[in-house]
């Protein structure tokens, strides 16, 4: 099976393009095949990335692939409804929304100025000033993502979203689980390349336990006791602190830290080339140039695109049980919204719901 790992980025420059890894899948052997950076002479990157995404061209001929993406590919429910994207939310699709956020805001400008101003109602500070938020999907608040609204200060989710979700939406493929279509043989699937990386990390076992206890649901929110909510605030700082530690090592550049980093790279490497990894995939390089590129690469955008490559493969396997995506009831509340929201495709993710 052909798989794909984009490593999105929503300005792509000559030193932070928008990277992608080509990978073939047979059984549980991940070859990594080669890199591609969207971008030409003759096409910017995002022309680049929507003759990928339709397989336009001698160079994306292929019509049978699955790929991981690094963006969001939804926006909270919270927001699609006090925003105004969906005219009836019990009878809205991810489709109808995200058609109507472009017709409504055909620049990012005007999209940033919306998604910056809106605040939740009746919700004020001490001084009687709005509070302004970030209203989060499920996803990311299992993962400790950033919520997609966030348009301001690096990594800019909201405009990720924005310019990577256009062609997306336009692209005949399915998208599991806001739009599913058995009869297409093109999948993307969100990806988040940190989960794959926190996997390795050191601390992994108590990254997961802490994800383990921090259960979302709203009902169980309005029950707790105060002390309930404490434990819950104390174990959400300590997740942030997990993933920050773990950025720190993967991509950022520091003094004394250079040494360290590209260790950690090359730990996530050798980890990814064991079969017992929780992916279930054993991941090789045809070429060990490209190998030594990834462990090179400081800013990790190589590496961050084996990582969504290696999601993929996951959801690939679990193609018959929905790409990685929870099984809910039929009525079930958190089933609808996620089908709107979107889903960020890891096994961590999957295992706190499915326990």
């Amino acid at each position: 099976m052909r798989i794909y790992g984009l490593d999105f980025t929503s300005s792509p420059k000559k030193n932070k393009p928008l990277t992608l890894v080509k990978c073939t899948l047979i059984d549980s052997l991940l070859t990594i095949e080669n890199f591609h950076e969207f971008g030409s002479d003759f096409q910017s990157p995002f022309e680049d990335y929507a003759d990928w995404l339709n397989s336009r061209g001698e160079k994306w001929n292929e019509r049978e692939w699955i790929a991981g993406i690094d963006f969001p590919f939804g926006m909270p429910q919270l927001a699609i409804t006090y925003l105004g994207w969906a005219d009836d939310l019990s009878k809205c699709s991810w489709e109808d929304y995200v058609k109507k956020i472009y017709i409504a805001h055909p620049t990012f400008s005007k999209f940033c100025k919306e998604v910056t101003d809106w605040t939740y109602p009746n919700e004020l500070s001490e001084t009687g000033n709005p509070i302004k938020v970030q209203a989060k999907r499920i996803t990311d608040q299992v993962s400790r993502s950033q919520s997609p609204m966030k348009v301001k200060n690096n990594p800019y989710p909201g405009a990720m979203f924005y310019k990577g979700c256009k062609e997306l939406f336009k692209a005949d493929i399915s998208i599991p689980p806001v739009r599913n279509s058995r009869n297409n043989k093109k999948i993307a699937v969100e990806a988040y390349p940190k989960l794959v990386a926190l996997h390795f990390f050191p601390d992994k076992e108590q990254f997961h336990e802490l994800l383990q206890k921090k259960n979302i649901r709203k009902e169980d929110r309005n029950n707790l006791s105060p002390d309930e909510l404490e434990t819950k605030k104390n174990i959400t700082n300590e997740i942030k602190e997990l993933s920050v530690r773990a950025r720190r090592m993967l991509r950022y550049k520091e003094a004394g830290e250079d040494e360290l980093a590209r260790n950690n790279r090359q730990m996530i490497i050798d980890g990814l080339n064991k079969s017992d990894n929780p992916y279930g995939v054993c991941v090789v390089f045809s070429d060990e140039t490209h190998k030594k590129r990834c462990i090179a690469d400081t800013k990790a955008d190589l590496l961050d695109s084996v990582l969504c490559a290696v999601q993929a493969s996951w959801a690939y396997k679990k193609r018959e049980s929905g790409y990685g995506v929870p099984y809910f009831d039929t009525d079930d509340p958190v089933k609808r919204q996620i089908e709107l929201e979107g889903w960020i495709t890891d096994p961590a993710l999957h295992e706190i719901f499915q326990r």
